[in-house]
């Protein structure tokens, strides 16, 4: 799982702010000397929305800016043409702008993706952005440009292990200890019988050998649900018996297992390792 990164300090959030304010600037003097120059003749800014092929909005906007010299235009009359100089201007001046928004474009997207790499949730990019998560990804869609590193990559994190399997010859030695475990719920007390002590140490033995061989199926990641059919256990069993002989976190409602005696042994009159795995 991926960790959240450290908020964004003030230069990142600044590049960022920089990068779309630049963007957001899609109107230029240049462009608006030919709109205002016409204007300034007598033309209509119907007429000039029309001849330049701009909505009448974008002929107000240009309006507004400030310019420092018009072209030399001539005077409206009825029988005057709309000067193609003026539409030239534009048309150059409108080509220029889009080749700068590309490359503003270009920079935004660089540094949405790196800020996205670097563990940044686009909703993120997009609140320092003043604007929305969906927004922001459409910004980072145009091929970026390379920019500063100011967002550091996000590191790599670490692949989990592949999960294990039992084999064959597991599931087999699983299912008959698990058949000798059910006996193992309780020892003898005070027998000297040698048979029901055998017995009763078997049972142990193959219910020991039996946690022991789940808690290192669970180190290669095998799942609970294939030890619990392995054993022919109801979903669950598996893990409550790792639990109770203390493979796993125990809860305090499930009592701990206790060992086998070693006196066991001696009063069956086995040698130690008898039974281990009859």
């Amino acid at each position: 799982m991926k960790k959240a990164p450290p908020p964004m300090d003030g230069t990142q959030r600044s590049e960022l702010v920089r990068a779309h304010r630049r963007l957001s600037r899609n109107l230029t003097p240049a462009m608006a000397v030919p709109v205002i120059s016409a204007v300034s003749a007598g033309w209509s800014r119907r007429t000039v929305s029309a001849a330049l092929g701009i909505p009448r909005e974008r002929a107000e906007r240009l309006c507004a800016l400030e310019v420092a010299e018009l072209m030399d235009l001539p005077r409206y009359s009825r029988s005057t043409p709309f000067p193609e100089s003026a539409v030239t201007a534009y048309r150059s001046a409108q080509a220029k702008a889009d080749a700068c928004r590309a490359r503003n474009a270009a920079v935004l997207s660089g540094l949405i993706r790196s800020a996205h790499d670097a563990g940044y949730s686009y909703a993120d990019i997009g609140q320092v952005l003043d604007t929305s998560g969906e927004w922001a990804r459409r910004l980072a869609a145009p091929a970026p440009a390379a920019v500063p590193p100011v967002f550091p990559p996000a590191p790599v994190p670490d692949r989990p292990v592949p999960r294990g399997h039992l084999t064959e010859g597991e599931r087999a030695r699983m299912r008959t200890l698990a058949g000798h475990a059910r006996q193992a719920s309780r020892l003898p007390a005070g027998s000297t019988d040698p048979e029901q002590l055998a017995a009763a140490l078997k049972a142990r033995r193959a219910s020991e050998e039996l946690s022991a061989m789940i808690a290192a199926a669970k180190t290669r990641r095998v799942t609970w649900p294939e030890i619990d059919k392995a054993c022919g256990y109801a979903p669950g069993s598996a893990r409550a018996r790792a639990k109770r002989h203390g493979y796993s976190t125990r809860p305090k409602s499930v009592p701990a297992y206790q060992p086998t005696d070693p006196g066991l042994l001696e009063r069956a009159g086995l040698a130690p390792d008898t039974g281990a795995h009859a």
